[in-house]
């Protein structure tokens, strides 16, 4: 959930330094940022390699993620599990990249755009926590539903083409 405010943080300190400096400074600000990053990492953190496995053998990263996929076939509903679990990030991630051409073509410029944007990981983060303090039982039970509502919310977007509906829907989903 952590991870989701500070996306939606992102977005409102984004726009207010690109409506402050500019798309072009905030660009360049950004990429300072990115070589300043790589200076720091590349400076102070030290080498730590991984410890070698106790029975000797290395690991092999397509053998282990074939055996994972084994595992996930073979186990009861984890199929169907790790689908619905592909299909929420999926159709936000589809949202979020057509919501800045889709706010363009209903008129509603940037700030409809940052809303499209922000409301998805609002709701991530909201959802994630109500989410997390529920039983383990109770969260097996609502997932299949609640990863069908996804795609139906995001879907609710592309019939009631106004913003305050497309807002609700990505927040929702």
């Amino acid at each position: 959930a952590s991870q989701q405010v500070v996306q939606v943080a992102g977005f409102g300190v984004g726009g207010f330094v690109v409506v402050l400096v500019g798309a072009q400074a905030a660009l360049l600000a950004d990429t300072a940022s990115y070589v300043l990053s790589a200076i720091i990492l590349g400076t102070f953190i030290l080498s730590r390699p991984a410890p070698a496995p106790k029975d000797g053998k290395r690991p092999h990263l397509i053998k282990d993620t074939l055996e994972g996929v084994r595992i996930v076939h073979e186990t009861g509903r984890m199929p169907t599990l790790f689908w619905l679990l592909m299909l929420g990030p999926t159709v936000l991630a589809t949202a979020e990249g057509l919501a800045i051409p889709y706010a363009d073509v209903l008129g509603g410029g940037d700030t409809v755009a940052g809303l499209f944007l922000a409301a998805a990981p609002f709701g991530q983060a909201i959802g994630l926590g109500l989410v997390g303090r529920m039983s383990q039982r109770r969260r097996e039970r609502v997932l299949i539903p609640f990863s069908m509502a996804v795609g139906l919310c995001v879907a609710l977007t592309g019939f009631v083409p106004a913003p305050v509906v497309i807002t609700i829907g990505l927040f929702l989903a």
